[in-house]
């Protein structure tokens, strides 16, 4: 999706650090459209749901040590199918923990 979309050209924090641009993306208010770009729940998901996409993250990183997930994928399946090198799952585990500290954290206060 185009960044006009969402109407942060010029924002500098575009070009910063992922850190600063998931914390601009969380400010942004939920985008809701009735066309085929956008259409997610407006509450997103629970801090749980983030765990245990971490953890399938996980699993599917762990396929480049040898192991099998539970659901039989491995490091071909990763690379052909998903399209996916051991550097991007660890990057989206550690996303996924992330948002659900942050998530965790909001709830608490």
């Amino acid at each position: 999706m185009s960044r006009e979309v969402w109407g942060d050209d010029d924002d500098p924090t575009w070009r910063s650090e992922p850190v600063m641009l998931t914390e601009m993306l969380l400010r942004m208010p939920a985008p809701y459209t009735r066309g085929l770009i956008v259409n997610r729940p407006a509450g997103g998901m629970t801090f749980h749901g983030r765990l245990c996409q971490a953890a399938m993250w996980r699993e599917y990183a762990m396929t480049w040590h040898g192991r099998r997930t539970r659901t039989g994928v491995d490091r071909r399946w990763c690379e052909v199918i998903g399209r996916w090198t051991y550097a991007e799952c660890l990057r989206r585990a550690r996303v996924n923990l992330y948002l659900s500290r942050r998530l965790r954290r909001s709830q608490t206060h």
